[in-house]
C-alpha cells in the first residue's frame, strides 16, 4: 500500500489476495465495472474474479472490445495486454480453467468443460497424495479446492462426498493420515471428473418438471424390504410406475452391517433405480423428486451421509446425476401424500385403474456408464411394459 502525498487515502498497488476477505473485496469492484460496461455501454459482458468475457455479434466484435478496453482505461484500471490474456472474440474461449464452448448455441446449447490441463494437475495432486501413508494438511486443501472448483465445471456433486471426507479429514491435524476408504474415494472422485464431459446448458424451454414419487417398505421385522416409484410427467403426458421387492444381494449387503430395519436404504434406492429406468425420459429434465423420509432428503441434498451404506448408494447417485444431466430437487412428502406408498408395499390396483403404465425396474446400478449411454441413445430395452 501507499500513500499519495497530502492525501490518508491507501492507493493499493497490487491486488491484496493474501489478506482476509480480499476475493470477496475484488469481487464487489469486479461487479461494478460488469453493471458499468452493461447498464452505460451496453456492453453483454460477465466476470468470474477477474476475468472478464463479452457476447458480441460477428460485425460488432471489435467496436465492442475497443469500448471495453476504453471504459477500463478511463476507470483508471489497468489490463494485461499479453497475447496469452488479451485473447480477440472466439466460440470457444476459457474463463479462469473453464472452457465454454458456444458452437452448439444454433442448437440451443452451451457446453462447459475444464481444460484438459487443469485435470492433469488434479491427476497428478492425486496421484502425489495416494502414493503416500500421512499428507500435510496444506495439500489436502489444495486438492479439495481444486476438486470443488473443477466440479462447478460438469456437474456440481459429482465431487461432493470426496470433499466431505477431506473436510473432515483435515480437521485431525496439520498431519493427516488417509485410510483406504478416503483414498478410494478421492480416485474415485477424479475418474468421475474426468469421465464426465462436458456439461450441457440448455436454452430455457418453459417444459414442465417431472415430478416422481418414491417410497421404501420394511416389514415383518426387516425381513420384506420393498419399493417403488410413480413418474408423471404432464408435459409429455406420460404416467409411469414400478414396484417390487429389492433386491437380496443389496438387502443382504446392509444388513451385514449389523442393521435389522434398513429404511433409510429402501428409500434411497428407489430413487437410484428411478433415474436408471426412466433416465431417458429424466435426460436434460428438470425433476422435482419427493421423498418418504426425512434422512434420505437430507442425504441426497447435502450428497453425502457417514453412514457407508448410504455413502455406497450416493456415489451411485452422483454418478447417474452426472449421466442424465438432470436438474433434481428433493422435497420431503408424508406417507398419507404420497402416490408412492402403494407400489412401494406392491400395491398396484389404484394406479392401473388410473391409467399409470406399470414398468420394470433396472438394476444394474453398476453398470450406470454403460447403460445410461446405452438408454438415451435408445439402444437399451425399453423399460415399459
Amino acid at each position: 500500500m501507499g500513500i499519495g502525498v497530502g492525501s490518508l487515502v491507501p492507493d493499493s498497488v497490487a491486488l491484496p489476495f493474501g489478506s482476509v476477505s480480499a476475493v470477496m473485496s475484488f469481487n464487489r469492484m469486479a461487479r461494478a465495472l460488469r453493471i458499468i460496461m452493461s447498464q452505460l455501454f451496453m456492453l453483454v459482458n460477465t466476470n468470474f474474479f477477474d476475468d472478464f468475457c463479452q457476447l458480441e455479434t460477428l460485425p460488432l466484435c471489435q467496436n465492442s472490445w475497443d469500448t471495453a478496453e476504453m471504459v477500463m482505461k478511463m476507470l483508471g484500471w489497468k489490463i494485461s495486454t499479453s497475447e496469452e490474456k488479451r485473447l480477440p472474440f472466439a466460440a470457444c474461449f476459457q474463463m479462469l480453467g473453464a472452457i465454454v464452448d458456444l458452437s452448439e448455441t444454433p442448437q440451443g446449447r452451451i457446453l462447459v468443460r475444464n481444460k484438459p490441463a487443469r485435470l492433469d494437475d488434479i491427476a497428478q495432486l492425486v496421484e502425489a497424495i495416494l502414493s503416500k501413508q500421512k499428507v500435510p494438511q496444506s495439500l489436502i486443501e489444495t486438492l479439495r479446492g481444486r476438486l470443488l472448483y473443477a466440479a462447478g465445471h460438469t456437474f456440481g456433486k459429482c465431487t461432493q462426498l470426496a470433499v466431505q471426507l477431506i473436510a473432515k479429514a483435515t480437521r485431525s491435524g496439520p498431519l493427516i493420515l488417509l485410510d483406504q476408504r478416503t483414498k478410494q474415494v478421492i480416485r474415485s472422485a477424479l475418474e468421475m471428473l474426468q469421465k464426465s464431459g462436458p456439461r450441457v446448458v440448455a436454452v430455457w424451454s418453459g417444459t414442465q418438471p417431472i415430478l416422481i414419487f418414491t417410497d421404501g417398505a420394511c416389514e415383518q421385522e426387516g425381513a420384506k424390504v420393498t419399493h417403488g416409484a410413480v413418474f408423471a410427467d404432464f408435459y409429455e403426458d406420460r404416467f409411469l410406475y414400478f414396484g417390487d421387492d429389492i433386491p437380496q444381494d443389496w438387502t443382504s449387503k446392509w444388513r451385514a452391517s449389523g442393521k435389522a430395519q434398513l429404511i433409510c436404504q429402501a428409500e434411497i434406492f428407489p430413487v437410484l433405480v428411478s433415474k436408471l429406468t426412466w433416465i431417458k425420459e429424466i435426460s436434460g429434465r428438470a425433476v422435482l423428486w419427493f421423498v418418504d423420509n426425512s434422512s434420505a432428503q437430507s442425504a441426497f441434498v447435502r450428497s453425502f451421509s457417514p453412514v457407508f451404506d448410504n455413502y455406497e448408494l450416493l456415489v451411485l447417485n452422483a454418478q447417474l446425476d452426472v449421466c442424465t444431466q438432470s436438474m433434481n430437487w428433493y422435497a420431503r412428502v408424508p406417507s398419507f401424500s404420497n402416490p408412492g406408498d402403494a407400489p412401494s408395499r406392491l400395491e398396484f390396483e389404484a394406479l392401473d385403474t388410473a391409467g399409470y403404465t406399470r414398468c420394470k425396474p433396472c438394476y444394474s446400478l453398476h453398470e450406470v456408464d454403460k447403460i445410461g449411454v446405452e438408454r438415451r441413445e435408445g439402444k437399451a430395452p425399453n423399460a415399459h411394459g
